[in-house]
């Protein structure tokens, strides 16, 4: 009887500690509609009408007191704004209302977070409008034509729209209206519900006690890592990265319970069926999904091969070795068809290959310009897994593994654990976005670290006998209970800090697009607005999240930053008619790919008559007219879309455009040597990046937009440090970034509706400054080398394609607010 209470009190623990955990940490998953980022708050509303006043009586003491000189001015600014705060303040104070309630209205709308998920809802939608099937499927691949188009994409056929449209089916059964945004929203939370069920079940599994279960079930789920990629709206993939190495590692554990064979032990045969079964299915929810089914029979070999094992204990592993591996092969071959089983290890193969065995591409390498995929510093990878606290008790879990003191754990175990964390430590020090991976084992670790904390209090307390011993339970507890202030803390901040990319001018955009533009019209743009684009837009993309380490981005970058519009219509001409296939036609006539790319560079520009008589020198007239029809044929509809982020990310564009192919070929042979002396080059580590920046000949730097602090008669100076003088057209900066001074090479201005440039004299720098003027009859200003600021890119975003012949403004929208800024062009192919 005692037993079986016993067995009623865990399982009341258990479900206690679940519901509590599981409660706190859906909690704080519900910040983005609780606190949703979008909204226009009281606080911004105030700094909004504080700035608007303080511009306007800027403004009227330049008119009024022209001849003062900054600070004098800045001074009586000072005094008329403070007097007017008081003067008129209930005036003041209802602006402020009007423009939060006219915010709150316009904000109001919830939208999903990051990128991806936008994709997948656009599968989604495809799903519940068209049918189980609305894509064309073959070898386990669908063919999405929005994707690199206008050829379109086959992609690895993936299970989590699905996911999607079942939960979207079981909420319409209450709701019938409800949105398809709504209900997909709430998958990352039902996923981290079952992660969260299966970790206490683990815990429960290596016996750690109720309290320290709970606390390392607190640490787990409010991870920085884990709540950023399962928060609601994060209708992603990331949280099976969560919940399959967990059901794993749970289901590996069961398998290594029973020392007979597998046909005496019923259990242990369903739990080995039931991991291959789980590790197949991972394929259909995550490209990387290869690790997993690796990892166990690494695992298998490990146990095999460890010392203290009997013959009998071997034999039975390799048994359960061979049944696995069997098992996982089959079912991949049912769930993935063999002709997608062997896809989807093709694809495995070329991610290990260019992600973790790196080596000089051919074509730039993209993946240097996404921040997730960097190596992260020790420090950034401590806090985002869950800070100091959870780092030091991970150590101390990972010290008491080791020697296996005080918690004790079966020697299987032990080793499993050690070979998942020490591997995704790898991983996650290769990339940031390996951190979610890394927290399953780190998790494990911090709850024995909890436990031998826990262990530790009470034999410090029976030798000194710090506390009471009717006490010493509960303050024991308490203690422990304090680990909680940090998960709680580094939760919220991570919560709060969500900020969904996709917002109302995103929204208004691309509703102009899906209605105002050609079905078959392509939408040329960087990468990460393209999943907004085919799922709010429905139109094509050259290149998108999921196809982002393609040549189509080293062409886009050449078109963004050329200095010459023909230059530039002439490789979306191409891009748009026919993707990469001039440069795959090249090569497969036998030339190498930096001369087909100096080809392609030369011809496209020109017209069909002119590039035919060059191309001569290289090709028959039949392979010279097939390859015309690649470069010069007639494109669809296309547009341009400019949007602030791409700006920003002006040094990415330019470390992709002048990607140097011979060089490039050159330095495979360097690193090659590298490798053989010992030196490996991990993806986002500095020193690879300084290698690739090699082949792209290096950083260069490139400004902020800055704004006039001051103007005296013609001499205005701005924050960054630049001085011009607007009647000499004379300019030089004094501590650009608090360390650079000098001369630059040109001042680059409008005037008269046109662009002029005027040479400085005896310049020291190799940079210019583009000087823009402000509707407030102020100036800003840019430095950034002249190539840069001639670009297509700045005179489409700053210059309004001032002095550009083939391209018409459509719709501009922006709104501080959201730090969002979105031009359309469309491309007139007609005058081109």
């Amino acid at each position: 009887m005692r037993i079986g209470r016993d067995k009623k009190c865990i399982n009341l623990s258990s479900y206690i500690i679940l519901l509590l955990a599981l409660g706190i940490g859906i909690y704080i998953r519900l910040y983005p509609i609780k606190r949703n980022p979008s909204k226009q708050n009281f606080n911004l509303a105030r700094v909004t009408v504080y700035i608007n006043l303080r511009k306007s009586i800027e403004k009227k003491v330049s008119q009024i007191y022209p001849n003062l000189s900054f600070p004098q001015k800045e001074k009586v600014v000072d005094i008329l704004f403070k007097n007017i705060l008081v003067r008129d303040k209930d005036n003041i104070e209802r602006t402020i209302h009007q423009l939060w309630e006219e915010g709150n209205k316009k904000f109001s709308k919830f939208y999903l977070l990051g990128s991806d998920s936008y994709y997948y809802l656009y599968l989604t939608e495809r799903i519940v409008k068209e049918g189980l099937c609305p894509f064309p499927i073959r070898g386990g691949k669908y063919f999405d034509k929005l994707t690199m188009a206008p050829l379109g994409h086959w992609r690895t056929i993936e299970a989590h729209p699905y996911v999607g449209f079942l939960i979207h089916k079981f909420f319409s059964l209450f709701n019938k209206d409800i949105p398809l945004a709504t209900s997909t929203s709430m998958v990352p939370l039902l996923i981290y519900g079952l992660s969260l069920i299966i970790f206490l079940r683990l815990c429960l599994l290596l016996k750690i006690s109720e309290v320290s279960t709970f606390i390392s079930s607190i640490f787990f789920s409010l991870s920085p890592i884990f709540i950023q990629r399962s928060s609601w709206g994060w209708y992603d993939t990331d949280p099976y990265n969560i919940l399959f190495p967990l059901g794993s590692l749970f289901l590996l554990f069961k398998v290594l319970t029973s020392q007979s064979s597998l046909l005496k032990c019923r259990g242990s045969f369903l739990a080995i069926c039931g991991l291959s079964v789980l590790n197949s299915l991972y394929a259909l929810f995550w490209q990387g999904w290869i690790y997993l089914p690796l990892f166990v029979i690494l695992s298998f070999i490990l146990l095999i091969f460890s010392p203290g094992n009997s013959k009998e204990k071997k034999k039975t592993l390799i048994k359960k070795s061979l049944v696995y591996i069997s098992f996982t092969t089959f079912s991949l071959f049912l769930i993935l068809s063999p002709q997608g089983f062997v896809n989807s290890l093709n694809e495995v193969s070329k991610i290990v290959t260019n992600f973790f065995f790196l080596k000089t591409t051919s074509w730039p390498d993209i993946f240097l310009t996404v921040g997730e995929l960097r190596s992260p510093s020790w420090i950034k990878l401590i806090h985002i897994i869950g800070g100091p606290i959870f780092f030091s008790l991970l150590i101390i879990g990972l010290g008491s593994l080791l020697v296996n003191k005080p918690v004790k754990v079966r020697q299987e175990q032990r080793l499993i654990i050690l070979l998942f964390f020490f591997l995704l430590l790898l991983m996650g020090k290769s990339a940031q976005r390996f951190i979610l991976l890394l927290l399953v084992p780190a998790s494990i670790l911090l709850a024995l670290g909890i436990e031998t904390v826990n262990w530790f209090l009470a034999w410090l307390n029976s030798k000194l006998n710090l506390f009471p011993p009717k006490f010493n339970y509960i303050i024991t507890k308490c203690i422990l209970m304090t680990f909680l202030l940090s998960p709680l803390i580094y939760g919220h901040i991570s919560a709060s800090d969500q900020r969904p990319m996709f917002n109302r001018v995103w929204e208004e955009s691309l509703n102009y697009i899906a209605k105002n533009t050609p079905p078959n019209s392509i939408i040329n743009t960087w990468w990460p607005p393209g999943h907004f684009i085919k799922a709010i837009g429905k139109r094509g993309v050259v290149f998108d999240g999921a196809t982002l380490n393609t040549p189509q981005a080293y062409w886009m970058a050449q078109f963004f930053l050329s200095n010459s519009e023909e230059e530039a219509l002439g490789i979306l001409r191409m891009l748009n008619t026919s993707g990469n296939k001039p440069v795959e036609f090249l090569l497969k006539n036998h030339i190498p790919l930096d001369k087909a790319v100096k080809i392609l560079k030369e011809i496209l520009p020109l017209s069909k008559k002119r590039a035919k008589q060059i191309l001569h020198i290289y090709l028959s007239p039949e392979k010279v007219n097939r390859l015309l029809s690649l470069t010069h044929g007639s494109p669809p509809p296309a547009y341009c879309l400019i949007y602030n982020g791409l700006v920003k990310n002006t040094l990415g564009l330019y470390f992709v455009a002048k990607w140097d192919f011979k060089k490039a070929k050159e330095l495979k042979e360097k690193r090659r040597q590298l490798l053989k002396k010992g030196i490996f080059l991990w993806r986002g580590s500095k020193d690879n990046i300084s290698f690739m920046w090699s082949i792209a000949g290096g950083a260069i730097y490139i400004g902020e937009e800055s704004y006039q602090v001051g103007k005296n008669k013609q001499l205005i100076s701005f924050a960054n440090g630049v001085t011009v003088n607007l009647a000499l057209k004379q300019v030089w900066i004094n501590k650009l970034e608090g360390k650079i001074s000098g001369i630059p090479e040109s001042l680059l201005y409008i005037e008269q509706g046109k662009l002029k440039e005027k040479k400085q004299s005896n310049p020291t720098l190799k940079l210019s400054i583009l000087l823009l003027p402000q509707p407030d009859n102020s100036y800003s200003c840019i430095v950034a080398p002249r190539q840069i600021l001639t670009s297509l890119l700045f005179r489409l975003y700053y210059l309004q394609a001032l002095g550009l012949s083939h391209f018409e403004k459509i719709i501009q929208k922006e709104d501080p607010r959201v730090d969002t800024k979105i031009i359309l062009y469309k491309i007139n192919w007609l005058s081109f």
